[in-house]
């Protein structure tokens, strides 16, 4: 499941030289996303982050 932000980070890494990891932890069944960039791009990316999990809450079945 974590292949759907696969995408965003490689788009990111690529164009903003930013790296993001995002990693599942199965024991209390979450998701932990770590950003590794300048300050500012870090809260653009947390920014869409939060934007992209809003749509997939909405859209997941």
């Amino acid at each position: 499941m974590l292949s759907i932000f696969n995408p965003m980070t490689w788009r990111w890494a690529a164009q903003q030289q930013v790296e993001i990891i995002v990693s599942n932890n199965t024991k209390n069944d979450e998701c932990e996303v770590v950003i590794k960039g300048r300050d500012s791009q870090n809260k653009l990316v947390q920014k869409e982050f939060r934007s992209f999990i809003g749509w997939l809450k909405d859209c997941a079945v």
